[in-house]
Parts: C-alpha cells; sequence; structure tokens
C-alpha cells in the first residue's frame, strides 16, 4: 500500500489489473492509484500499519501458508519480501510465482491453464492442512 517494492513500478506497464499497459508510472499517476477505489478501504489509516500492508508485518509465528503470485504483478517483490520473512523465521511458505502472469490470475480458471493449475494447488494445500 506504500507502493515500495520495485515492482511496483518495473512491473506497472505489465499488470493488466493494476498498470497500463506500455506506459510507466510516473509519480502523478502514483498518487492517482493510491487514492483509487482499489485503495478506498485504506481512508485516512497509516499505510504502514501491518492490517493493512502485510510487508510491514510480523511473521515471527505464522501458519503454513501458500503464495501465489505472477513474475508481471506491481506486488511481486511485496510477496517475495513477506515469503522471505516467513522463512527467516522458519515458518512453513510454499510460494508459487507463475512467468508470465499478473495479478490475481487464478480467478481466471474458465481462460488459463495456469489459473486451472492454482486452483489445483490451492485445493490440494487446503486438503494437506486438514490433514495435519
Amino acid at each position: 500500500m506504500t507502493a515500495s517494492g520495485e515492482s511496483y513500478h518495473t512491473n506497472y506497464h505489465n499488470d493488466v489489473l493494476m498498470g497500463e499497459r506500455n506506459k510507466p508510472l510516473t509519480q502523478e499517476k502514483e498518487e492517482i492509484l493510491k487514492s483509487s477505489d482499489l485503495f478506498c478501504y485504506i481512508g485516512d489509516a497509516d499505510r504502514k500499519d501491518p492490517c493493512i500492508s502485510p510487508i510491514f508485518g510480523n511473521y515471527t509465528t505464522f501458519p503454513k501458508s501458500l503464495f501465489i503470485v505472477g513474475d508481471k504483478e506491481m506486488l511481486l517483490d511485496d510477496t517475495l519480501s513477506i515469503v522471505e520473512k516467513i522463512k527467516e523465521n522458519g515458518n512453513d511458505v510454499e510460494l508459487i510465482n507463475r512467468k508470465g502472469m499478473f495479478h490475481i490470475y487464478p480467478i481466471h480458471v474458465r481462460y488459463l491453464r495456469e489459473s486451472r493449475a492454482a486452483h489445483k494447488r490451492i485445493r490440494e494445500f487446503i486438503a494437506e492442512s486438514f490433514k495435519e
């Protein structure tokens, strides 16, 4: 929510959900994006509050987790940083970083085989988690 990850800028032109194709993220566009409907739930709260921006969270104890991200999305670096924090604290985390995919690609199960593969892994992960 702070737009601090490098991929927020480097993937702006690739992210079909949050970015603009073949256009750079300018300071003006960043401010417009931060005040857009995508971030409307924040209101006047501190963007560095871990409840709003998980990148600032404490992962000392954290449950077994599955993170799915696309390498074309703006939030890639934030996701990778969170996964690393979880690992550093000795917690169990799995990362799927899908080449060529964009933010929330797993919801497009009707159109993308990558989405269907992600959903298959999500179902498996849930089933495995309930066995433990």
